[in-house]
């Protein structure tokens, strides 16, 4: 897909880790822009820029140029994008709600506090960020937050670092699927932002579930940084381990209907 309208800015080396992209059902694309000051822009399924309410003009080597975007202010600590069925976007973006509480054990630690972020839910109109200090100070339009994806690479780095960006996932009934590689958890909520269950625990390589030489924890993750669902599975990315933990979901009640 020709992009006529390409961001001047990028990143080069092994920190090129991409913000974020995602295709919804209509094939229209959505992706995150830029390096540390972002936007996202949505194409349709023909390439073509979607006229959203709210435009941002942009310095490139032809000259200014005004796009037309999904969600402005956009900071480039986070980024990864969803879309669920009703064309709500879906943001991570660094930092965490000021009422937020960590799970216990993790109330004082630096990670957690520095490198995990929230993840935005806008509607299909778009919306704005106002950063502060490279996290979010406002997300105007947005209508829910999850908070609790990471790790967002800014921990501990010299100024600032945007090289470990994590996936999350939605769902068909918009439900969110949260990596956390900080507590070696995948969280997984309704879209109202209730946690229906919360996986995993710190494993190396070693450690590959109940049947092997090393059966503690039963799920084991040692940096979970992405994770995507099917209907019956859900597949953590484990980076520190090098492979795809599958792991089966089971529900507390299943019922078939028939269909005339």
């Amino acid at each position: 897909m020709a992009d006529r309208h390409r961001s001047p800015t990028a990143r080069a080396g092994r920190g090129s880790s991409v913000c974020g992209l995602d295709v919804d059902a209509a094939g229209r694309a959505f992706a995150t822009y830029g390096s540390n000051e972002c936007h996202v822009r949505a194409y349709d399924a023909g390439g073509k820029l979607i006229d959203f309410r709210q435009t941002i003009s942009l310095d490139t080597p032809r000259g200014p140029q005004t796009v037309p975007v999904a969600v402005a202010g956009v900071v480039g600590y986070g980024g990864s994008i969803r879309l669920d069925t009703a064309g709500n976007i879906y943001l991570l973006q660094q930092g965490l709600p000021e009422d937020h509480q960590p799970p216990p054990g993790y109330e004082n630690d630096q990670a957690y506090r520095l490198a995990v972020g929230t993840i935005y839910k806008f509607p299909a109109t778009g919306g704005r960020i106002t950063p502060g200090d490279w996290s979010v100070k406002q997300a105007a339009g947005a209508v829910a937050a999850y908070p609790g994806c990471g790790p967002v690479s800014r921990w501990r780095a010299v100024g600032a670092c945007a090289c470990t960006k994590p996936r999350f996932d939605v769902d068909e009934f918009g439900r969110l699927y949260i990596p956390n590689g900080i507590t070696f958890t995948v969280s997984v909520r309704d879209n109202a932002g209730n946690q229906i269950a919360r996986f995993g625990g710190y494993g190396n390589y070693d450690c590959q579930g109940p049947a092997s030489a090393e059966p503690i924890p039963a799920i084991p993750l040692g940096w979970p940084v992405a994770a995507g669902a099917s209907d019956r599975h859900i597949y953590v990315g484990d980076c520190l381990n090098h492979r795809v933990v599958r792991v089966d979901k089971t529900f507390a009640v299943e019922a078939e209907a028939a269909v005339p």
